[in-house]
């Protein structure tokens, strides 16, 4: 089991037990964390992310976000699927052209950040959910609530917006499945 924080505005130093952190890197079009060459100074292992806005175009914000992260140099690129404000009108082709367009830009799928009880209510059932790794929010529980469809996840986050040891500011922890 290997502990990760998800840290949108901290910055370093970080405690040595944590080796993986996930940054805010990008929203919509044209958004950049203003913090986040601080941020990655002090990370030894770093995601970055997107947070894809309904109503920003599907591939502006993919380019968007890649021509960002390719700034640095993360493990891992991950969408961040959980805008309360997002139409549930066509949001799953959009979400679905943004990990497409990642993916074309990097050669590589990212990870897919949301939370079962959102994907539900606003995209739904899609056949191509498996295809990425499903990196879940469900605080209090064990094991995430699943989208529907979904066989399996990645990552999850059981804790939010909470105060952690050696953190300056309040943190969202997560987990990465054995």
């Amino acid at each position: 089991m290997k502990l990760f924080i998800d840290a949108r505005y901290i910055t370093p130093p970080y405690p040595d037990y944590i080796d993986l952190h996930a940054f805010k890197a990008t929203q919509g079009v044209g958004w950049k964390n203003s913090i986040l060459t601080e941020q990655i100074s002090g990370a030894t292992e770093y995601w970055l992310f997107h947070y894809h806005l309904g109503v920003a175009d599907a591939l502006r914000q993919a380019q968007w976000f890649v021509s960002i992260a390719g700034q640095y140099s993360p493990t891992e690129l991950v969408l961040d699927v959980e805008d309360p404000n997002a139409s549930s009108v066509g949001l799953g082709t959009k979400v679905r052209n943004c990990l497409l367009e990642i993916e074309r830009l990097t050669g590589k799928k990212p990870i897919l950040y949301t939370r079962a009880s959102y994907w539900d209510y606003k995209i739904g059932k899609v056949s191509w959910i498996n295809e990425y790794r499903l990196w879940l929010a469900h605080y209090g529980v064990r094991v995430p609530r699943l989208p529907l469809g979904a066989t399996g996840y990645y990552a999850h986050q059981f804790m939010g917006d909470v105060n952690f040891p050696g953190y300056n500011q309040k943190v969202d922890i997560n987990v990465l499945k054995d």
